[in-house]
């Protein structure tokens, strides 16, 4: 069983700061190799997991790093 393209397709992957984004460096692969056009963007936390040059090599594009806000309920 092959598994489906995903040509022209644009994704948006988020990585934060977990053990999870170990993981995620796999997901982008896979998600890449099946064609898709993948975007990475991390937070702050998340490089102290994976670095964003980790994910630049492998999407081929720009890694966005933002900063996480707090929000409050009112």
């Amino acid at each position: 069983m092959t598994e489906p393209r995903w040509d022209g397709r644009r994704i948006v992957l988020g990585v934060t700061g977990s053990i999870a984004a170990y993981k995620s460096v796999g997901l982008l692969r896979r998600m890449i190799e099946r064609g898709a056009d993948v975007t990475v963007v991390m937070t702050e936390q998340a490089k102290r997991f994976v670095g964003p040059l980790t994910f630049r090599t492998l999407a081929g594009r720009p890694v966005l790093v933002e900063a996480a806000h707090e929000v409050r309920g009112s």
